[in-house]
């Protein structure tokens, strides 16, 4: 009802009105019956991972966008074609490290690129190296490269340049919890056959997690998980600055291998 009841509402300063629904579970009579006669001024849009059972009905009567990404294959041809259009060429190294940096987001790369093709109209590698921030879940994933490595130095050294790309440490830290609790799932459940759908994740993501695996224990793993579990409760309660929880969780995580 709350639903309908925005939908019906007129635009304020504007021509039309924008309703946006995340996660939505509920029964969706409601919402069915406002389709059969919906507002001309508003554009209603649920966002979901997947079509549950209670939306196959408004589904039915819905645009469907599936903004999932692309598969790299597809990637190569696409930059090249937007960088053709930018007045510029673009290596095959520097198109692999691109799609790599942009965590294959179309917009950043259409982004990336005018940028880029502005400044040279040869996009090499070092020029996405030196012009192109990583994408957070990226950077995260090349981040606990460098922890594996136990090398102290380089870790701090590329925390630093995280932080200094505008990542935030609270966002870094949701990150690495993500990425180890993967890790400690999969290490717990090396025999699965649905490793990545219960993860969420594409089969290729697989191959790079399994390979971290090699230097961890499952109890090293749980131990950080809770090690970052803790600095995000410390975060949240205001007992530490973010900062500080961040370097103090990976120099934990540092000191357990």
């Amino acid at each position: 009802t709350e639903i309908v009841d925005a939908c019906y509402a007129l635009p304020f300063m504007a021509d039309i009105r924008l309703v946006l629904v995340t996660d939505f579970t509920s029964d969706a009579k409601r919402i069915e019956e406002y389709l059969s006669n919906p507002s001309p001024t508003t554009i209603l849009v649920f966002e979901s991972e997947s079509i549950g059972n209670n939306l196959k009905k408004v589904a039915s009567l819905c645009e469907i966008v599936d903004c999932g990404r692309q598969e790299e294959s597809f990637l190569f041809d696409y930059v090249a074609s937007v960088a053709k259009s930018n007045g510029a060429k673009i290596t095959t190294n520097a198109t692999k490290l691109l799609i790599e940096y942009t965590n294959r987001y179309i917009f950043r790369i259409n982004g990336e690129i005018a940028k880029l093709a502005s400044e040279t109209d040869l996009i090499d590698e070092q020029s996405v190296r030196e012009k192109v921030s990583p994408d957070l879940e990226v950077a995260t994933f090349a981040l606990t490269n460098v922890i594996s490595t136990n090398d102290k130095e380089k870790t701090l050294a590329y925390l630093d340049k995280m932080i200094s790309d505008g990542n935030s440490a609270f966002a870094i830290i949701g990150m690495l919890y993500s990425h180890y609790r993967k890790l400690f799932y999969v290490s717990v459940n090396k025999d699965s056959d649905t490793l990545s759908s219960d993860l969420g994740v594409k089969e290729y993501s697989l191959k790079f997690l399994l390979p971290q695996l090699k230097g961890y224990t499952v109890v090293q793993l749980k131990k950080i998980c809770d090690i970052i579990a803790f600095a995000d409760y410390g975060i949240k309660s205001g007992q530490i600055a973010e900062k500080n929880a961040l370097y103090t969780c990976v120099l934990e995580i540092l000191n357990i291998k």
